[in-house]
C-alpha cells in the first residue's frame, strides 16, 4: 500500500501566524486544522532554525489507510526564547480501539517530492516505545515562502499504549543524557523539561 506524505508548516512572520499544508498526493495545499483533526495517522514535529523575524515549525504526517486505530505521540519542539526543547502531546486519532502498526525498518527512504528529507534512524524500540530521528531536512522548492537555507531537526517519541509511558519518556531523557549521544548530536540532543 502506498504511503501518503503530508507536510504541514506553521510560521510566525514578524508576529503574524501563517499555516499551510503541502500534500504531494493531492498536488496542492489544503486546510491545516482539518487535516490534523481528520487524519488517522501518526505525525512528527520538526522545528526550523529560527531567523530574524521568522520562526517555522512543521508537522509531517505519514499515514496508511488506517481505520479504527490510535496513537499518542510525544513531540519535542524547540522554544526559541528558552533555547530548549519542550514536550507536547498530540493525539492524532479519535479512535478508541486498535493500534498503529510500525514497520520494523531502521531506515526508510523518503518520497521524491521531499528531496533530501533523508532517512529515519531508529534509536530505540522496546515494548511499543519508539524513538526516531531524521537528519536535517530542507523544504521542497515549492515552499518558496520558507527561506532556502531553513532546515529542520525531527524527533519523535511514540508508544502504542493508550498513553505515553513514563518508561518511554524516561528512556528518551536517558538517550539525551548519554555522553556519547551528546557528542554525536551536540546541541540538538536536549532533554525536554
Amino acid at each position: 500500500m502506498d504511503l501518503k506524505f503530508v507536510v504541514i508548516v506553521t510560521c510566525s512572520l514578524f508576529g503574524t501566524s501563517l499555516a499551510v499544508m503541502f500534500d504531494d498526493t493531492a498536488g496542492g495545499y489544503a486546510d491545516v486544522w482539518k487535516a490534523l483533526s481528520e487524519s488517522d495517522a501518526f505525525a512528527v514535529v520538526k522545528q526550523n532554525d529560527t531567523m530574524p523575524g521568522l520562526e517555522c515549525e512543521s508537522v509531517r504526517i505519514k499515514s496508511k489507510d488506517i481505520k479504527n486505530r490510535r496513537l499518542d505521540a510525544v513531540f519535542a519542539f524547540r522554544d526559541p526564547k528558552a533555547k530548549q526543547y519542550k514536550q507536547n502531546v498530540l493525539q492524532m486519532s479519535t479512535s478508541k480501539h486498535g493500534q498503529v502498526p510500525f514497520d520494523n525498518i531502521v531506515t526508510m527512504k523518503s518520497a521524491k517530492v521531499f528531496g533530501e528529507l533523508g532517512k529515519y534512524e531508529l534509536l530505540y524500540s522496546k515494548d511499543g516505545c519508539l524513538i526516531l530521528r531524521t537528519p536535517w531536512w530542507h523544504p521542497p522548492n515549492r515552499m518558496s515562502f520558507i527561506h532556502q537555507r531553513s532546515s529542520c531537526e525531527m524527533w519523535m517519541v511514540a508508544t502504542k499504549a493508550d498513553k505515553v509511558t513514563a518508561a518511554c519518556v524516561g528512556h528518551y531523557k536517558t538517550v539525551c543524557n548519554d555522553p556519547l549521544a551528546r557528542a554525536l548530536w551536540g546541541k540538538h540532543c536536549v532533554v525536554p523539561k
